[in-house]
């Protein structure tokens, strides 16, 4: 049995990324389609866990390094997000683990659940250094 992951059409969803940077943008001026595709082939070998979601996101901030307009950036995000969402291109979720706190003595109350909503990381940092090592 195959994963939703492994059926997307690879091709396609890069395609889509870049149309949704569009022209005028440096991805759009100085990353061809091979390029873009090299790039996916070289994260997905660095990295098991390669989704697209974590390589759209380091383009969108190398973009975001070298842009001038804040307008333009909000509807590449829009744009990239809309993309992620129609491929059904799923977020992960990392759980921090609880930091285990001092023991408690036989007297005292036992340990504390908290309820509610469990704290979430934001994982490793941006992975623009790992797309991108000659970046800066």
């Amino acid at each position: 049995m195959s994963s939703f992951h492994n059926d997307i059409n690879e091709l396609s969803l890069l395609m889509e990324l870049r149309l949704a940077f569009g022209p005028g943008t440096r991805l759009w001026a100085h990353r061809s389609r091979e390029d873009l595709c090299y790039d996916w082939l070289h994260f997905k070998e660095r990295r098991a866990d390669a989704c697209f979601r974590e390589f759209a996101l380091g383009l969108y901030i190398h973009e975001k390094e070298q842009a001038f307009h804040c307008a333009s950036l909000s509807a590449i995000r829009r744009r990239v997000g809309a993309i992620l969402k129609a491929y059904r291109v799923k977020k992960r979720h990392r759980i921090v683990p609880a930091i285990a706190g001092p023991p408690q003595s036989n007297g005292g109350p036992g340990p504390q659940h908290h309820r509610g909503r469990q704290a979430l990381s934001l994982g490793e940092p941006p992975v623009a250094q790992a797309l991108f090592p000659d970046a800066k």
